[in-house]
């Protein structure tokens, strides 16, 4: 279900690391000289990723309850047992 803390948990979870790793490879390629970035044009990249990443998560979660578009998670609950 989408408005479950364990759906937003993943969902959150997903978000934060496509904005490190699209930042780390903007930083990457800036540093090795691939490509010149401003400031500006590396946030703005890195936030579209970031939407793009969060509107994958919804649209997975309106088609099968949970932020995996493949369906392959199974949350577990503190107890152990699986959440689903």
């Amino acid at each position: 279900m989408i408005w479950t803390w364990l759906f937003w948990k993943g969902a959150l979870e997903r978000v934060i690391f496509t904005a490190a790793e699209v930042l780390l490879g903007i930083m990457t390629a800036d540093g090795f000289g691939f490509a010149n970035f401003t400031q500006t044009e590396t946030w703005s990249v890195v936030g579209l990723a970031t939407a793009a990443a969060l509107l994958k998560v919804i649209l997975s979660g309106l088609g099968n309850g949970k932020p995996s578009a493949t369906n392959v998670e199974a949350p577990i609950r503190s107890d152990g047992r699986p959440a689903v």
